[in-house]
């Protein structure tokens, strides 16, 4: 059944002459991970008001939306590669099914060496396991050769994906908005009550849980700040309109270039960096892109944009998932730092099944170990 078709149930009580609305989950944010959690409970049919209040620099909101299957100088495999890349193929094929929109691509990374340890590591990789690592056919190297300028050849990693963001968000924002389910507010602990097994937001709405999916404001969460081991960093990129350049590959060579949503334009990026005095574009960023961008590729180019954000970045670079050990009505999907395209519809998924059935939670991600 299509999700614009389904008919959704809305309960009201009328508390000392106040309307009182009714759901089953309040989720806090609307960024990847609040949208992800609010699919799956919607797909097992329950009810919940995402409350948020809209920030343009949010992290979803200038994210390159790559999944790759490989990190690092190494080239290792990511966390729990095979299932990620699956399950969220998975996800994002269904989305696009529900809403009949594009958002997900399957696209290869042209990986050029900067150092010959570089592409030392790549050969022997590729050679060992060719699971996501090739080399590039002679034709290959010399098509390319005419639009970037590199000296020590280059890799191929495939498959890819590429999310076209700008289009989940706003389509999933747009359904919260047509159904009656997205609240423009901003929620803190001051905002929250308990009554028996109920969590009361301003004291119009009821609920059985609370989920905070609030990216960088978890820092500052009561009811887990103590005990969950965010560690933000802060991300930059430009976005870049250069005619000419294919659109269905993602270029790296220490920056990345990656598709953006226009015609012609890329987003390239991007920072790691721990040390920031706020979460506003520096000129240092643009001026370190441009010079690398002179030397690197071939083509014209024109600056469009210049975009910042903070990441929910943990220190032990795996997300929190799960409910609060001493307050059952509690929840936390957050901390998915740079892996939030990837990570948030799988463990999105698992969180609602917990939440809905009872089944658990991967011991890695769930924050009850952080109560032990």
């Amino acid at each position: 059944m299509s999700i614009f078709n389904r008919h959704f149930l809305r309960l009201y009580t009328i508390t000392f002459a106040t309307i009182m609305r009714v759901t089953d989950t309040l989720i806090i944010g609307s960024g990847i991970a609040g949208t992800w959690l609010g699919y799956w409970l919607n797909y097992y049919d329950q009810d919940f008001l995402v409350v948020d209040s809209y920030k343009e620099n949010a992290a979803t909101r200038v994210a390159s939306g790559v999944i790759n299957p490989v990190t690092g100088r190494r080239l290792a495999k990511t966390w729990l590669d095979d299932q990620i890349m699956t399950d969220s193929r998975l996800a994002y094929q269904a989305f696009e099914r529900e809403f009949n929109i594009s958002v997900f691509n399957e696209i290869e990374l042209l990986d050029f060496f900067g150092a010959e340890d570089k592409q030392a590591e790549f050969l022997k990789r590729s050679a060992l396991n060719g699971q996501y690592l090739r080399q590039p056919t002679d034709e290959e190297t010399r098509h390319w050769s005419s639009f970037f300028n590199y000296n020590l050849g280059f890799g191929i990693i495939s498959p890819v994906y590429y999310i076209n963001l700008s289009n989940l968000l706003n389509v999933w924002n747009d359904y919260l908005k047509g159904s009656n389910r997205y609240l423009n507010d901003y929620c803190t602990s001051e905002s929250l009550k308990f009554d028996g097994d109920k969590v009361i937001f301003n004291d119009s709405i009821k609920a059985k849980r609370v989920i905070f999916c609030d990216g960088t404001k978890g820092l500052t969460n009561y009811f887990f700040q103590e005990k969950l081991p965010f560690a933000f960093n802060k991300g930059e990129a430009l976005i870049v309109e250069i005619i000419g350049l294919p659109q269905n590959f993602i270029y790296k060579k220490g920056f990345t270039i990656v598709p953006w949503y226009k015609p012609n334009q890329f987003w390239i990026g991007s920072t790691y960096n721990r040390s920031y005095e706020n979460d506003l574009p520096s000129q240092l960023f643009y001026t370190d892109v441009i010079t690398w961008l002179n030397g690197f590729c071939k083509h014209p180019y024109e600056i469009i944009k210049h975009i910042s954000a903070l990441r929910p970045t943990t220190i032990e670079r795996r997300p929190f998932v799960g409910m609060h050990p001493d307050n059952s009505l509690v929840g936390v999907f957050n901390g998915m730092g740079t892996k939030g395209v990837s990570l948030s519809p799988v463990f999105g998924k698992e969180f609602a099944l917990h939440i809905v059935r009872g089944t658990g939670l991967n011991p890695e991600v769930d924050v009850a170990r952080f109560f032990r």
